[in-house]
């Protein structure tokens, strides 16, 4: 657990702080000891590095490294090794603790600009109105976001006749089919897909009872619009070859299996169900599970 400051008995030190308090509380843990997150790992600054000598913090700057390549089914990826984690190292994998990073700089201490915003009213904007702000701490409420997509600590929202957005493991308190009210805190660009990584004031509107039109059940001309971004498709038909998913004609768009297993032999004819549109620094089709995919 973190707390809010730490009281040290160095004589003329007086109170250090810890920097996961940048960070909103569902991204503040760098190891998951069988379902028990914790934070071990801790950046402690003293007030010597909020003045104007010397080094001084990058205030906000605090976060922890977690993209997709340092986890394997939700889990984070740590050093393979023979023999049940016994034997020789494999040459796979990464530590099983998440790295923390945060920046300093030789110039005075200056507060961040949207320091204050912890403590104001949220702004209240839709899901479209996100795609236009900077990644990092915000203070944004959003209004009758329908879970439209969920898998573990991650969801898909979209707002009725809006847009959708991912939420990236801060989504654990949320429902399918259930519409919220919450206030987005932080916002990361994944490779060019834009995600919610911290949430709070979690507030249950309703139950959701037409999922349908929250969906694309109709196919586009184009699934790679980049409008469709974190969009859910219903169903659609195609044929797999060679990492392209080839639909309606000469249209196609990559396929990205998060389970390898998953994925068909070329030439396959396939039908996705209930899949999301993903970006990686090109728009992609998500495969999570087996039952999002068939073979006809």
């Amino acid at each position: 657990m973190v707390g809010e400051a730490i009281l040290t008995t160095q004589k003329g030190c007086g109170y250090v702080y810890n920097l996961w308090l940048e960070i909103p509380e569902s991204r503040r843990w760098s190891v998951n000891f069988f379902g028990r997150k914790n934070s071990p790992d801790s950046m402690i600054v003293s007030k010597s590095l909020y003045d104007s000598t010397g080094i001084s913090y990058v205030d906000n700057s605090f976060d922890k490294f977690d993209p997709d390549y340092l986890f394997d089914n939700n889990k984070v990826f740590r050093w393979q090794r023979a023999a049940r984690g016994k034997g020789r190292h494999l040459g796979k994998g990464y530590s099983d603790h998440l790295p923390i990073f945060a920046r300093f700089s030789t110039q005075p201490f200056c507060f961040a600009r949207q320091q204050n915003s912890i403590v104001s009213e949220p702004a209240v904007m839709t899901i479209k109105d996100l795609y236009n702000l900077e990644a990092g701490p915000v203070n944004v409420c959003i209004h009758e976001g329908v879970v439209i997509f969920k898998e573990c600590d991650n969801a898909v929202i979209k707002q009725k006749d809006g847009r959708s957005i991912y939420i990236y493991k801060a989504a654990k308190e949320l429902k399918y089919a259930m519409a919220y009210n919450l206030t987005v805190t932080h916002l990361k660009r994944h490779y060019g897909n834009l995600e919610i990584t911290g949430i709070r004031d979690i507030e249950v509107i309703d139950r959701e009872n037409d999922m349908k039109k929250y969906r694309i059940t109709s196919t586009p001309p184009d699934l790679a619009d980049p409008q469709l971004q974190n969009e859910v498709v219903g169903k659609v038909s195609g044929i797999y070859e060679n990492g392209w998913f080839h639909y309606e004609g000469d249209q196609k768009i990559k396929l990205y299996f998060a389970n390898p297993a998953l994925q068909p032999e070329d030439f396959s004819m396939i039908t996705l169900s209930h899949v999301r549109i993903g970006y990686h620094m090109h728009p992609e089709i998500i495969v999570e599970r087996v039952d999002q995919i068939r073979k006809q």
